[in-house]
């Protein structure tokens, strides 16, 4: 049986560290700064989910989710 989780490494945590910071302290076009909350749901991933991967809490996460979070660094160059 294939696993469909991911190992989430330190340099993938450490870029998507760099993008959250930014985007709580400058926000988007909308908005002039974001809470984490706002930020997951712009992502398309719980606030929960997305704690868990900045502390380094989550070493592991779904393809799905994975997918998802860079397909939002990646749009968000």
């Amino acid at each position: 049986m294939k696993s469909n989780l991911i190992e989430i490494d330190d340099e993938f945590r450490k870029i998507i560290n760099k993008r959250v910071e930014y985007r709580r302290a400058y926000g988007n076009e909308k908005y002039d700064y974001m809470s984490l909350n706002m930020i997951a749901i712009e992502i398309g991933v719980s606030d929960t989910l997305l704690r868990r991967v900045l502390n380094g809490e989550a070493e592991r996460v779904q393809l799905e989710k994975y997918n998802v979070i860079k397909k939002w660094l990646d749009e968000s160059k």
